[in-house]
């Protein structure tokens, strides 16, 4: 919603409305007016996509889906599509890689739902449908279930379910505080998830999956968030701003104080590959980077970031937790949430108050 000239606009399905607002009061008078038609939706921030002045003017963007699924070989050659066009938001790949995982808004609606597709038939199914927003997944190792975050009862909460099981799930981890899950351990045992903590900001945490405590694995008053265990377990990879902007950090699991910087000049969404010999991220300017990692005596030695390719990808935000890409276990592809290349249009609207309802 944004308030202008006098009225409270909004988006209702894909229509921008306006409804007369009483500032004095706090309160809706009179009946919405129909403002503009087919006005887009941001899925990451739950936000639609326009904005108003006081001086009578709206611009929207259309509400033409942004993003496809698309693999990439390394060098950034498009090599097929995954899934066609939509609100994407994150995504995952099980190990064997046969199935995907990811959350979809509804271009309608704006409800965010998980949704999961067979690679080899593309045939999806849709996995939730309890409430307007279930997302961030993270497939298991063995690719029959997933964690997701959904909105029940107030904020974020863990839930788990199978992929050939669609329903609500079944609460893994609730709690007051907002918590996405971002990793599950490739020995099945525990749940790693960012949770936000009123006094520390963002803190990277882990769950066993047969219950008991959380264990905070690193709480500063900087934001911690994204973390991401090395295949072997023995290393945690996480982005912090500690520094002023988001860098990828890389420390024991074990959590001993010691920790190296791996991006150079910012990084989000850490993966690791599957032999645990490289670790992924996403630079600033939203190309993938590839760092080569190696252990030496307990010590983490990394080299130089390089560059793979620009991921195009769409609705960017530093403050999304989940993944926009993920790497196929052989290392030779890629499956980004990449733009369409599609015309969105962004329009002006001059003088709309002309158009309220008497």
């Amino acid at each position: 919603g944004a308030y202008a000239s006098g009225h409270l606009l909004f988006r209702r399905n894909t229509t921008l409305l306006a409804q007369p607002f009483d500032l004095a009061a706090l309160q809706l008078t009179g009946t919405p007016s129909a403002i503009a038609e087919n006005v887009g939706y941001n899925p990451v921030t739950f936000q639609a996509s326009f904005s108003a002045s006081s001086n009578g003017a709206i611009v929207y963007r259309d509400a033409l889906p942004g993003a496809e699924l698309v693999w990439f070989d390394r060098q950034g050659v498009r090599l097929s599509q995954a899934a066609p066009p939509a609100e994407y938001n994150s995504l995952c790949l099980s190990t064997d890689g046969r199935r995907i995982v990811y959350d979809m808004a509804s271009a309608v609606t704006g409800n965010i739902d998980i949704w999961t597709m067979d690679l080899t038939s593309s045939a999806s199914s849709q996995l939730t449908f309890a409430g307007p927003v279930e997302f961030y997944p993270v497939c298991s190792p063995d690719g029959k279930d997933v964690i997701f975050s959904a909105l029940k009862p107030n904020v974020p909460n863990l839930f788990r379910m199978g992929v050939l099981s669609p329903g609500q799930g079944t609460a893994l981890l609730t709690s007051p505080f907002p918590k996405i899950a971002t990793d599950w351990a490739r020995d099945g045992t525990r749940v790693l998830f960012s949770v936000l903590n009123p006094a520390t900001s963002w803190d990277v945490a882990s769950v066993a999956l047969q219950g008991g405590e959380p264990r905070m694995l690193v709480s500063t008053v900087a934001e911690e968030r994204n973390g991401r265990l090395s295949p072997n377990g023995g290393w945690l990879a996480y982005v912090s701003n500690e520094s002023g902007r988001f860098e990828v950090y890389v420390q024991p699991a074990s959590t001993t104080g010691t920790k190296w910087l791996v991006s150079r000049g910012g990084g989000l969404q850490p993966q690791w590959g599957a032999d645990g010999r490289d670790l992924y991220y996403i630079a600033p300017n939203r190309k993938l980077m590839s760092v080569a990692v190696r252990e030496e005596s307990g010590v983490l030695v990394a080299s130089a970031p390089t560059p793979l390719m620009d991921t195009n990808i769409t609705e960017w935000e530093v403050s999304a937790q989940g993944g926009s890409y993920a790497i196929a276990a052989d290392g030779n592809r890629v499956l980004i949430s990449t733009a369409t290349g599609a015309n969105r249009p962004i329009t002006l609207l001059l003088n709309w108050t002309a158009a309220i309802t008497p």
